[in-house]
């Protein structure tokens, strides 16, 4: 069934027509304005199946580039849900190498103690070696300062017995 429009319809039309056509004749941009009705006015004036085929184009149109759309969402949706598989993998791959580096931690920990542990334990040992050398040393060092002293009253009474013969003879030949 074709369009048909009654007489109030045209005239109501070109009411509003002439009503926008003044409007924009009043704007700053009427000249652009005056375009965009020009155009509207040859779509109003062109056939309703001229109109309908458009349409239905504009439609096509639209469905093959929704359709392009759906594909370019599907394809991000596809690259998206990759990207989080492979955030949650490095995920564990940290929490695995947290545990690994907590582990080398406490064996570290563990090889520096037992280390620190024998190293003390050798310093102890030395020292108490350290200690019977010196109680060595000082008793071996307060008998050299017995015999010394000894020594210096023997010598000194050897040359109190040889000094005195000698400076008796002395007196007697001289």
């Amino acid at each position: 069934m074709g369009w048909v429009s009654s007489g109030r319809e045209d005239q109501a039309r070109i009411r509003a027509q002439s009503a926008v056509s003044s409007a924009l004749e009043k704007l700053p941009a009427a000249e652009a304005g005056q375009r965009t009705w020009d155009r509207l006015r040859e779509q109003l004036d062109e056939p309703a199946v001229e109109r309908i085929a458009r349409i239905t184009g504009a439609l096509s149109e639209s469905q093959r580039l929704i359709a392009e759309l759906q594909a370019e969402v599907d394809t991000k949706l596809a690259a998206v849900e990759r990207l989080r598989a492979e955030e949650e993998q490095n995920r564990q791959l940290a929490a695995m190498r947290e545990e690994e580096a907590e582990a080398v931690r406490r064996l570290l920990r563990t090889t520096i103690e037992s280390a620190h542990d024998e190293l003390r334990a050798g310093l102890e040992h030395e020292r108490d070696d350290l200690r019977v050398r010196l109680q060595e040393l000082q008793s071996a060092l307060d008998g050299m300062r017995e015999s010394s002293r000894k020594d210096q009253i023997r010598f000194f009474v050897y040359g109190v017995g040889v000094s005195i013969p000698i400076g008796i003879l002395i007196n007697i030949f001289v």
